[in-house]
C-alpha cells in the first residue's frame, strides 16, 4: 500500500509494525468503538441532484446562445458587405458643379511629355546631383518644338 507523502503519518517515520501496534492499544480500541458507535447517516444527495439541474440549465442557454452567435454573426456580416457593396456599386460620384470631361488631344498630351522631359533636364543642370527634382521650384513649359542643343551636354 503506497502512502502520502503530506500524510501526517510520515512525518513521524513509522513503520508499519509500529503503527499496528499504536491501533491495537488501548487508545486505538478506544477510538474505533467510538467510531463503529456513531450512527451513520445517509449523504443527502439533494443538494448536488439541484447544482446539477442549475448547471445543466446554464449549459443550456449558454449553448443556445453560441449557436445563435455563431449563425447571425456570418450572416449580419454577409449583409454588411451586401449593403456596402450595393451603395458603391449604385451610387456614382456627384457631378454637381464640375466642368464637363473633354477629351485630350494628342498634341497637348505631346506636349506634356516635351515639358516633363525638359523640365527634368534643367532641373539636372540646376542641381547637378545635390538636391532632388522635388527639392527645386519647377517651371513648367508647353514648348511644342524642342531643341536637342539646348539639354546642355556640357556639364556631362
Amino acid at each position: 500500500m503506497e502512502r502520502s507523502r503530506n500524510n501526517e503519518f510520515d512525518k513521524l517515520n513509522l513503520t508499519e509494525q509500529e503503527l499496528d501496534r499504536m491501533l491495537e492499544s488501548e487508545a486505538g480500541n478506544q477510538v474505533r468503538n467510538f467510531v463503529r458507535s456513531m450512527p451513520e447517516e445517509p449523504v443527502s444527495m439533494a443538494w448536488r441532484s439541484e447544482l446539477n439541474q442549475k448547471l445543466s440549465a446554464h449549459i443550456r442557454t449558454q449553448e443556445r446562445k453560441r449557436r445563435f452567435a455563431w449563425i447571425v454573426s456570418p450572416a449580419l456580416g454577409l449583409g454588411l458587405a451586401g449593403a456596402l457593396a450595393f451603395v458603391f456599386v449604385f451610387k456614382g460620384p456627384s457631378i454637381v458643379g464640375s466642368p464637363p470631361v473633354t477629351a485630350v488631344k494628342e498634341s497637348k498630351l505631346e506636349e506634356k511629355l516635351v515639358a516633363s522631359i525638359e523640365d527634368n533636364l534643367r532641373n539636372y543642370d540646376m542641381t547637378g546631383v545635390g538636391l532632388s527634382p522635388d527639392e527645386v521650384v519647377s517651371r513648367r513649359t508647353t514648348q511644342t518644338t524642342y531643341d536637342i542643343i539646348e539639354a546642355g551636354f556640357d556639364s556631362l
